[in-house]
């Protein structure tokens, strides 16, 4: 019994040293796992860390998108003015509050288009600008609006706006303004809109207005245009500023046309 028993021993001895060497051989140095060990150590390394990792800072903008930013709420903030009247505007008389934000405004519009409208990437921005203020009340707003639409590509929409805001307009600067940008729609298909809103001031339009129109008239008459203008002219009393304006326009314009 006793020779059975050791020879037992011995050879557990041999197994377990045996499987020792085995791991040893199959796992880095240093390391020693027991059998009952090795699974839980395997599902420990498969798992992935749980630490979260840390955001990412978002980057700065840039300053000239920061100063941009910071001009369009400022022509925000300027047009609320009007709404509140309650901003830092002096207010001696009636009209002296609304003069100085129009003024405000007209100024903060200009310094955007001076120092962004340029890059046309800005167009779609500077746009809306100038279709929202093109409505203003304040003449000098317009004024700005309608220098903003002449460092834009030429649009029906950009057009039809202009035509709506200065339909009634009383101001011959204006007008003068509104025909210098309605030239860059001559010889388009947007053509006829223009003189449909040329007829419409030379003949309903203030005193003022009309008779800008009418000085500025010549370089609007066309071939095609001739009859709409010649029959607009007849209509006017004979003897008013406007009809022989008008007419005075009409006969230089055949004068050229005849190489007289």
């Amino acid at each position: 019994m006793k020779k059975d028993s050791s020879k037992s021993l011995t050879i557990g001895a041999i197994a377990v040293v045996l499987f020792m060497a085995w791991q040893m051989h199959t796992r880095p140095a240093g390391t020693v796992i027991l059998p009952e060990d090795i699974e839980p150590v395997q599902k420990m390394r498969r798992q992935p860390s749980s630490q979260p990792k840390n955001p990412e800072t978002p980057k700065p903008k840039p300053k000239s998108v920061r100063d941009r930013e910071a001009l369009l709420q400022a022509i925000r903030e300027a047009k609320e003015c009007y709404a509140t009247g309650k901003c830092d505007h002096p207010d001696t008389d009636p009209k002296s509050y609304g003069l100085s934000v129009g003024k405000t405004i007209k100024n903060l519009l200009g310094d955007y288009r001076t120092k962004y409208g340029v890059d046309p990437k800005n167009f779609g921005e500077m746009q809306a600008l100038a279709l929202e203020f093109i409505n203003s009340d304040d003449e000098f707003v317009q004024e700005q609006a309608l220098n903003m639409f002449s460092a834009l590509p030429p649009s029906s929409g950009n057009l039809q706006a202009i035509v709506q805001a200065m339909g009634d307009t009383t101001d011959p600067l204006l007008v003068d303004q509104t025909m210098k940008e309605m030239k860059r729609y001559m010889g388009t298909a947007e053509e006829p809109t223009v003189h449909a809103y040329l007829r419409e001031l030379l003949g309903q339009g203030s005193v003022f207005s009309s008779e800008a129109a009418a000085k500025k008239i010549l370089s609007f008459i066309t071939s095609q245009s001739y009859p709409g203008y010649e029959s607009l002219a007849r209509g006017l009393p004979s003897d008013s500023t406007m009809a022989q304006s008008l007419r005075t326009a009409l006969d230089e314009f055949l004068r050229l046309q005849t190489g007289g």
